[in-house]
């Protein structure tokens, strides 16, 4: 019988414990050997409902006391780092949640410290594991539509106007729609297109109240010739009743057709030149359109790295190429004027 890989948490927050540990407790192979936390309300939450075995109220104890082969880190945006290079330097494996870290010099730092120590990080970008998006990325590969011409996303929600004493709406703790919300919108570009951006233009209408952008609109230009066209904005927090204020699509463009999906309905709608059966506008509903197979997918996917001694599915140089396009859209957003990205 092979031995379950002891796995700890670092962050029970919201997060973690109404979708990161569901997802954990399902996967057989692991042992929820600790969790670590500030808050006792938060740990014992985790305890009880989940089976963590023992709990901290400081990670730099439980890392140091604990023989954990791996580490779930989902703390707020500006605490990420510190806790993920700690944890390298333990060399235990890393699954940070996005965006890995506030910009892209940390999260160098990040990579720098995994290959001292010989050890892997996995970023939480979990729309990757949708179903509508893993339908929508296959369909591209298969060539349904064609080669890409054009990538038009758009990501919303999260209405910082009700927290304006949370990390979210603080930008000097990489909050804001744009690193928050839109990391996984900017991450799903380059997945899709498969290449990081030449050039990128971003304008950015200003929060009065807390600092952060209220909407950034923005285009990427690719070598290839691919476009691509964004929208990260807070003011859809308006729009009630509609996926709970969630918007969140990704429309892409080929020679021979488009394909349009949507989350977190899973629902693509593709049209096709080349199959016979997508000749006509079609839509594609989900088998499964609820979030938690998502996060299992994304979680067991690492796990399954680590039993198998392989890489991560989704690498630390994927955080960084996403953090590289967020600081360009922040400097343009704020110069007014396109910036050129670094290809190394």
């Amino acid at each position: 019988m092979s031995v379950k890989k002891a796995i700890g948490l670092i962050g029970c927050g919201d997060h973690a414990l109404k979708n990161l540990s569901p997802a954990l407790k399902k996967i057989k192979e692991i042992d929820l050997a600790a969790c670590a936390d500030v808050n006792d309300s938060a740990l014992d939450a985790a305890t009880e409902l989940f089976g963590y075995k023992r709990k901290y109220n400081d990670y730099s104890t439980m890392l140091a006391e604990e023989n954990l082969d791996g580490v779930v880190v989902s703390l707020p945006h500006y605490l990420l780092k510190d806790a993920v290079i700690e944890s390298l330097k333990n060399q235990v494996h890393v699954f940070v949640e996005k965006p890995m870290a506030t910009n892209m010099n940390d999260g160098i730092a990040i990579r720098e410290a995994a290959k001292e120590n010989g050890v892997g990080v996995m970023v939480g970008f979990c729309v990757r594991y949708s179903e509508g998006r893993i339908k929508t990325k296959t369909l591209i590969e298969e060539g349904a539509i064609g080669e890409i011409l054009h990538v038009n996303a758009v990501k919303g929600g999260g209405d910082l106007e009700g927290l304006p004493t949370r990390w979210q709406s603080d930008p000097s703790k990489g909050g804001g729609p744009l690193l928050w919300l839109g990391s996984h919108m900017a991450d799903q570009i380059l997945w899709i297109v498969g290449e990081k951006p030449t050039r990128v233009h971003a304008e950015s209408v200003w929060h009065e109240r807390n600092g952060t952008e209220k909407k950034t609109s923005y285009s990427l230009r690719f070598a290839s010739g691919t476009t691509a066209t964004g929208l990260c904005s807070q003011d859809f927090s308006t729009i009630k009743g509609f996926l709970g204020n969630n918007i969140d699509s990704v429309e892409v463009f080929g020679t021979a057709g488009r394909i349009r999906s949507q989350w977190p309905s899973n629902i693509v709608e593709i049209f096709s030149e080349l199959r016979e059966e997508y000749r006509h506008l079609t839509t594609i509903h989900p088998r499964s359109p609820d979030n938690p197979p998502m996060y299992f997918s994304e979680l067991y996917s690492w796990v399954r790295s680590l039993l198998e001694n392989t890489g991560p599915p989704v690498t630390v140089e994927d955080g960084i190429n996403m953090l590289q396009v967020v600081d360009a859209l922040s400097e343009s957003s704020r110069s007014g004027l396109p910036v050129l990205m670094n290809q190394d």
